[in-house]
Order: structure tokens, then C-alpha cells, then sequence
């Protein structure tokens, strides 16, 4: 399967896996075992992967993320972070272990291009600075 890699410092990069299910993209994240936290990008379709512990861990800044939380409306995502997509299936319709992986798309590519725009990240970092003072 496809995926989208964004290691801080370096440009995004579609990278070729051969995971099935979207918890294991998590060994792209780090050979330690890590607490994988789903960021949605597009809901029920593209997640992104996080270390949920980066920020205690001091991982480097990777990027700034605009979110629809009023307290927190823009934040500091670090660390090695993988946008995958994935198969939703309702798991109180059917029995799953975790959702499948899919090759991502044309669309998943812009939707990443468009958080990772320099003009956004100029934006995201002024007003993360603006809020939480740094």
C-alpha cells in the first residue's frame, strides 16, 4: 500500500508498504513501540499517524495543524508523521481488528499539500506563536 511520510525538515514522500491495517504504520513512526494517535483528514477515509507522545518525548517540529478545537486551534504536530488511507468499516456492523489499508490518492496528495503549503505553515506558525506565546 501507499502511504504519505513527512519526517520533520524534509519534504513529504509517497512511500510503498506492506502493512495491512492502519495501526501498523506506526513502525514508520518510530522502532519503539509508540501510542498511535489518528489525527482525521478527511473522516473515515485519511488519517494522519502520530507518536501521541511526541511532545513529551521533545521530538523536532515537523508542522503547524489548524483544527476545529476552539482551545486549541492550531498545533505543533512533531516527530515522523504518516497520512494513510484506510477502508472504514462500521465495527458495530462487523467484527474488525482495525481498518484496512489503501493505496492513497490524488486527492490525499493535495489534501497533504495543502496542509504542508508554505504560505498555510506561515500563517499556522504566526498565529500558534500568537496564542500560546512562543
Amino acid at each position: 500500500m501507499k502511504v504519505i511520510v513527512k519526517q520533520a525538515g524534509k519534504p513529504a514522500e509517497i512511500t510503498e508498504v506492506d502493512f495491512k491495517y492502519r495501526n501498523e504504520v506506526g513502525k514508520l513512526i518510530s522502532d519503539d513501540k509508540i501510542t498511535n494517535e489518528y489525527v482525521h483528514i478527511k473522516v473515515n477515509e485519511l488519517a494522519m499517524v502520530v507518536d501521541e507522545d511526541g511532545l513529551a518525548k521533545q521530538l523536532p517540529l515537523n508542522f503547524f495543524l489548524e483544527t476545529t478545537n476552539p482551545y486549541y486551534p492550531v498545533q505543533a504536530i512533531v516527530g515522523t508523521v504518516v497520512f494513510c488511507r484506510y477502508q472504514y468499516e462500521n465495527p458495530f456492523e462487523k467484527e474488525i481488528w482495525d481498518y484496512e489499508l489503501r493505496d492513497v490518492d490524488e486527492d490525499d496528495v493535495a489534501a497533504v499539500n495543502k496542509i504542508l503549503d508554505g504560505a498555510t505553515q506561515m500563517k499556522l506558525r504566526k498565529e500558534y506563536a500568537r496564542i500560546y506565546g512562543k
